[in-house]
């Protein structure tokens, strides 16, 4: 790639693309699963808590796992990683917010796997996704324009979740009820999911 021209602005923005899933999915989880898992799907404040606590400490060694992962086997699967990994990250994302009609015990289970299993995919994808710039582009200034994209990616994605997600599950929902809510979220982050896995 070193010879090549200097990269087109349909390339940045593809590369800013990427960064616009990931936040806008990550953006749900950190802003609005709190207020989903208790105001919509009743799960008791400690178990929360539980769930949250075991899922930093899951990541903790994930996220050094994968990035040594992709260190020793080399960049050639980064792309192939974030390819084959996109819609199970939309399964996932979507799977976080689905309420199941479980007993209080199965509820908390299915929360703790659900989110669990996103954050470790959201981990290899986004892992090896910062280091991808360094693959695209061996020029610093090309880096750098990439990593602005990024950055625009990554602000777009997080400001669509700030500001549509309580208008747009009510709107859904049809209503300010919790049932109404629960519905009105399973199919806004089913769109989002869908709109992740394609950027």
């Amino acid at each position: 790639m070193e010879n090549r021209q200097a990269l087109s602005v349909k390339e940045k923005m593809a590369y800013g693309c990427g960064d616009a899933a990931s936040n806008m999915m990550w953006g749900m989880t950190s802003s609005y699963l709190m207020y989903y898992y208790t105001d919509i799907y009743g799960l008791p404040l400690v178990a929360i808590s539980w769930i949250l606590l075991v899922a930093r400490v899951v990541d903790a060694f994930c996220d050094p796992a994968i990035g040594y992962i992709v260190d020793r086997i080399g960049g050639l699967i980064v792309p192939r990683l974030i390819r084959s990994l996109a819609i199970p990250f939309g399964i996932t994302g979507f799977l976080c917010f689905l309420a199941l009609p479980l007993s209080p015990a199965g509820k908390v289970v299915w929360a703790g796997a659900t989110y669990i299993v996103f954050g470790a995919i959201y981990s290899c994808i986004n892992t090896p996704y910062g280091a991808l710039a360094v693959m695209i582009s061996r020029s610093a200034t090309g880096r750098v324009g990439l990593n602005a994209f990024r950055m625009m990616g990554c602000q777009a994605g997080s400001l669509l979740v700030a500001l549509l997600t309580i208008p747009a599950i009510t709107w859904l929902g049809g209503g300010e009820s919790a049932a109404q809510h629960r519905y009105g979220m399973a199919v806004y982050v089913l769109a989002l999911s869908v709109l992740g896995s394609i950027l």
